[in-house]
């Protein structure tokens, strides 16, 4: 990946009249562990099209969300035009977390090459090198407001519950993702299902006392792939929905999937979706939280719509 990069040195991020430069020169944070053979096969095309169309580009590889995160946050308008994540949703989320932590005017591109792509999806982009060179070369700058978690921000959602559980039995095998994409996720989710005790939550939505199996704070619309666990959310507005299941247990696990494969987990009596601003997670204590498919923290903590947003490349007529 460190092949036929450039040294660049640039002036102000954008004009005076909002604009990004064209060609824009771009800083790429590229995480080798990211996604599988075809994601890498995917990052090398894209990349050669955006030089293709004048770009220059600057290349560093890391591989931490704090290798990245201080990556993107030390990189200044005298560096770059353009902070690019090319990875997976934790990767970009590391990224922005950075951006965000920094205060940095700097907008981010995304390169959506990992083994979850959901921020991909909430955009309209495709696995396809125009389409994720796309928002880069002739997109339009929208903000994001993220929320705001334990050490950092989450651009998509914060999970607590038996998707945490999931994500915290994987992340000591960060082989499988690089090996097996999506498939990875198979193995604990079935040793879960199984083994997950599905203690109740208690929670403060706003203020107000709740309790579910699962907590599940959503920025957007999709939740764990193309699936619309809020339909009628927005990326683009600030706020979050927190979507609370009421029923543990395998079976009931399974019945939530498909309502949520079909789009329609909102309709089930014992699925709640409330709006909120902040959320109190208070116990029971140590349960595994995550966000954007990376473990954070651990409960009691609390999540909110956080105080800033970022400024991130979107296609100029996203897909809806």
């Amino acid at each position: 990946m460190r092949t036929g990069t450039e040294t660049v040195r640039l002036g102000a991020a954008m004009d005076g009249g909002g604009r990004l430069p064209r060609p824009p020169r771009l800083l790429v944070i590229a995480n080798p562990l990211a996604g599988t053979g075809a994601g890498r096969r995917l990052l090398t095309a894209t990349l050669e099209l955006l030089r293709a169309n004048g770009c220059q580009l600057l290349i560093a590889e890391a591989r931490t969300p704090e290798e990245i995160g201080a990556i993107a946050g030390g990189t200044g308008p005298e560096d770059a035009d353009i902070v690019v994540a090319a990875g997976g949703d934790g990767t970009i989320n590391a990224a922005a977390s950075g951006l965000i932590a920094a205060a940095s005017p700097l907008p981010l591109g995304v390169l959506a090459v990992g083994t979850a792509n959901v921020l991909a999806l909430e955009m309209g982009l495709t696995r396809h090198p125009q389409s994720l060179a796309e928002p880069i070369l002739y997109g339009q700058v929208r903000p994001v407001t993220p929320i705001a978690a334990a050490g950092g921000y989450a651009l998509l959602m914060v999970g607590v519950g038996f998707d945490a559980a999931v994500v915290a039995a994987l992340a000591d095998r960060p082989q499988m993702k690089w090996r097996l994409g999506k498939l990875a996720y198979l193995q604990p989710t079935l040793a879960q299902a199984f083994r997950y005790g599905f203690p109740p939550i208690d929670l403060l939505i706003d203020g107000q006392p709740a309790r579910a199996v699962a907590a599940i704070a959503v920025n957007g619309r999709f939740y764990g792939g193309a699936f619309r666990a809020v339909p009628d959310g927005d990326i683009n507005r600030p706020g979050m929905n927190v979507v609370l299941l009421g029923r543990g247990g395998a079976i009931n696990l399974a019945r939530y999937g498909v309502a949520l494969g079909l789009g329609r987990l909102a309709r089930l009596g014992d699925v709640r979706v409330v709006p909120a601003r902040s959320v109190e997670i208070l116990a029971p204590r140590g349960l595994s939280v995550q966000a954007d498919g990376d473990p954070i923290a651990t409960t009691p903590t609390r999540i909110r719509v956080a105080d800033r947003s970022l400024n991130l490349l979107w296609p100029m007529m996203p897909r809806r």
